[in-house]
């Protein structure tokens, strides 16, 4: 049993990656953030208009969709916006959206606002429907906020750009220390009489990954733990 990246998001806990020895080559174990996702109104057009959003020439169309009816359609250059004024300041959020370019488009999804870190993008020219996210922080922890404005731009003179299924979420906090093996097998330990060996040959990000080992080659739990404060 191959680990090679694992987050978590739980209350205090101990952590346990388990397998049956005899078994394949297990795909990368890792779980997924305990995000919160916010209401965006109208994310994906389903109101067969653009109530929510602001922009020029721009319209929904119901020929090339992800999901649902309706996709908004961004004619070369222009966008479209809107504001969030309730987001709470020290947290982080992921803003994604679905996109396709066509006909020499470029695709951004653009963050700003007075209380944001930074103004940031994220583009691409695909043209099937790609997954933009983009992550980005509120600095202040004050309760009086500023609006964050949140575009999708095509940033082409030509071309359309197709928008569906926007959403917006905060952002969990991984609980793993030394998810990726990085650090060698430190903070795990391997359960019962099992071991931990590395594995340099066989890994999926970074330069390291461990294998799970046990005594019995037919049955038995394999399996390695560590202790989430």
């Amino acid at each position: 049993m191959l680990i090679r990246s694992v987050r978590c998001f739980p209350i205090p806990a101990f952590l346990l990656l388990a397998g049956c020895a005899g078994e394949s080559a297990d795909p990368p174990v890792e779980s997924q953030s305990q995000a919160v996702l916010l209401e965006v109104s109208n994310g994906g057009f389903e109101n067969g208009n653009l109530d929510g959003w602001s922009g020029e020439a721009a319209a929904v169309q119901g020929a090339d969709v992800h999901s649902g009816r309706w996709s908004a359609s961004l004619a070369g250059g222009k966008e479209i916006s809107r504001t969030f004024s309730n987001l709470e300041g020290g947290k982080t959020y992921r803003v994604e959206a679905f996109v396709k370019a066509t006909n020499g488009a470029a695709a951004t999804i653009l963050v700003s606002g007075f209380d944001v870190a930074s103004t940031r993008s994220v583009g691409t020219r695909s043209t099937s429907y790609q997954q933009l996210a983009l992550s980005f922080s509120i600095v202040s922890p004050g309760a009086s906020l500023p609006a964050v404005k949140i575009s999708v731009r095509n940033g082409s003179a030509t071309g359309s750009v197709l928008v569906d299924s926007v959403r917006v979420e905060t952002a969990g906090t991984d609980r793993v220390a030394n998810p990726g093996f990085e650090a060698g097998a430190t903070g795990w330990a391997a359960y019962g009489s099992n071991s931990l060996s590395e594995a340099l040959a066989n890994v999926s990000s970074g330069v390291r990954s461990w294998e799970l080992q046990s005594a019995s080659t037919t049955s038995g739990l394999l399996a390695c733990q560590q202790e989430i404060l």
